[in-house]
């Protein structure tokens, strides 16, 4: 099941290309057939498995994140976000590029980074359908700032929320915000500058890549 789930994510552009369907209706396929395949193969324990084995707090969490994300784009508020980048850095794809990375990785850490990233792709959209240059750097970057700087806080990666609700839930403990930021920051912020100067060498200092 988890083989077919990964062939299904990483070749989906390719089956919805030969089947006709809508960009990325593969991805929410592949999850669901997922779910349908564990219950099936759960029999008479998939009550059981919805109501004991399912995190639905943290289901919920991330449903009103989305719904936050797309009223951001359906409200115009990535077309602000997109030319108020472009005029801070002046249009220079180098500082463009730092900008988003770097401003998705803050958001990351107090908002999960899966949805920083959903909610800044539509900024580099627009940013390109203004006739702004955007390197394929500013990808890397975006995922970099997801990824490292996530890991500052307790809520800002999909993982550290999972991982803080099973403590609690199952170990009888208790994560604190603070004690977790102490650590954190230190790591978050040595990992971004890192993956920052390597990516710059690599891409021709952000302007290439």
């Amino acid at each position: 099941m988890l083989l077919g789930m990964t062939i299904l994510l990483v070749f989906h552009a390719q089956i919805e290309h030969a089947a006709g369907l809508e960009e990325n209706s593969m991805l929410l396929g592949a999850a669901v057939s997922a779910g349908a395949a564990a219950l099936l193969l759960s029999g008479r324990k998939a009550g059981e498995l919805l109501r004991r084995r399912i995190d639905w707090a943290t289901l919920a969490f991330f449903l009103m994140l989305f719904i936050l994300v797309g009223a951001l784009d359906a409200s115009g508020v990535t077309g602000v976000a997109a030319t108020a980048i472009e005029r801070v850095s002046g249009g220079h794809p180098a500082a463009m590029v730092l900008a988003i990375g770097w401003t998705t990785g803050i958001i990351s850490a107090f908002l999960a980074n899966l949805l920083a990233v959903a909610a800044f792709l539509p900024v580099v959209a627009q940013l390109k359908a203004h006739g702004a240059t955007c390197p394929t750097a500013v990808y890397w970057m975006m995922l970099f700032g997801a990824c490292f700087m996530g890991n500052m806080t307790s809520i800002g990666s999909t993982c550290n929320i999972i991982a803080c609700s099973m403590a609690e839930t199952r170990g009888n403990q208790t994560l604190r915000f603070s004690s977790w930021l102490k650590i954190g920051i230190v790591v978050s912020f040595a990992s971004m500058l890192a993956a920052t100067l390597l990516l710059a060498v690599q891409t021709h200092w952000l302007t290439t890549g």
